[in-house]
C-alpha cells in the first residue's frame, strides 16, 4: 500500500529550511484528538466547529522523532492564536507543558524522545 504524504514548508530562523512530510496517518490522528479534546483548544478553552481549520495539532518534540509523533503526552489541540504562541515562546509552551503533565510525567516524555536538557 502505497504512503501518502504532505510537504509543509516549516520556515526556521536561520536562511536554510527544511520540510516534513505529513502523512495520511497525521491527519488520522489530528480529527481523533480533535474529538477526543471536544474541538477545544486546550490552552485557552476555545471551542471550534467540528471541521474548523482554527485548531491544530501541535508536537512539543517534532513530528520529525517517530517515537513521540503519536504520543499523546507529546501532542496538544490549540488554536492558531496559542500555536503561534508557542511556537514563539518555548519557555512559556515549557511552563505551561510541565504543568500540564506533572514533573514525572514530563520526564518521562523526554527520556522518550531521548532529549536530555
Amino acid at each position: 500500500m502505497p504512503t501518502i504524504t504532505r510537504v509543509i514548508y516549516v520556515p526556521t530562523k536561520q536562511k536554510s529550511v527544511y520540510f516534513i512530510k505529513r502523512r495520511l496517518v497525521d491527519r488520522l490522528y489530528a480529527k481523533v484528538l480533535k474529538l477526543r479534546k471536544d474541538n477545544t483548544c486546550e490552552k485557552c478553552g476555545t471551542k471550534h466547529k467540528e471541521n474548523s481549520r482554527g485548531l491544530h495539532t501541535s508536537h512539543y518534540f517534532s513530528r520529525r522523532h517517530e517515537m513521540t509523533r503519536f504520543d499523546d503526552r507529546n501532542t496538544d489541540l490549540l488554536c492558531l492564536a496559542c500555536h503561534l504562541y508557542f511556537s514563539h515562546n518555548r519557555a512559556e509552551y515549557t511552563n505551561w507543558k510541565r504543568q500540564k503533565l506533572g514533573a514525572d510525567e514530563y520526564l518521562n516524555l523526554l527520556q522518550k524522545c531521548k532529549v536530555s536538557f
